[in-house]
């Protein structure tokens, strides 16, 4: 059996995840993190975050919004459902179907979405900084 798209392109690191979340700020501006600082965890280091609460007060966005949003305003595309992605990243967990998504009169909300990387994190992360400069 072959390997598939997701065991030779999309395995990121552990030293990626601070990129992902990088990458998430400049994706997703509205549910940034901020960095807390780095404590000792009993496999290592753990990176401390902190995320603004949002309160279930906003709606669940249709699947189409979610789309639009992914498709057209991040210039992703729909690989598989709940799956977005161009030559850098794939995105997913990014459902109307979930509380991870939530809509405040059509600003759109994505708390947690899974990002990983189908280049290496500090080329994916030098694309976004070229883009958003």
């Amino acid at each position: 059996m072959g390997k598939t798209l997701s065991d030779i392109s999309l395995r990121n690191h552990a030293q990626d995840v601070i990129y992902e979340h990088l990458i998430h700020n400049i994706l997703f501006p509205l549910t940034r993190y901020n960095f807390i600082g780095i404590s000792e965890d009993i496999d290592g280091v753990r990176i401390i975050l902190q995320q603004q609460y949002f309160s279930r007060k906003f709606s669940n966005p249709s699947q189409k919004e979610i789309d639009d949003y992914l498709i057209y305003g991040l210039g992703l595309r729909l690989e598989n459902k709940y799956f977005y992605a161009n030559d850098y990243v794939a995105i997913t967990d990014v459902s109307a179907n979930g509380d991870n998504v939530l809509n405040d009169n059509g600003k759109l909300y994505f708390i947690d979405p899974i990002i990983k990387f189908k280049k290496p994190a500090v080329e994916t992360l030098n694309y976004y900084y070229d883009k958003i400069n």
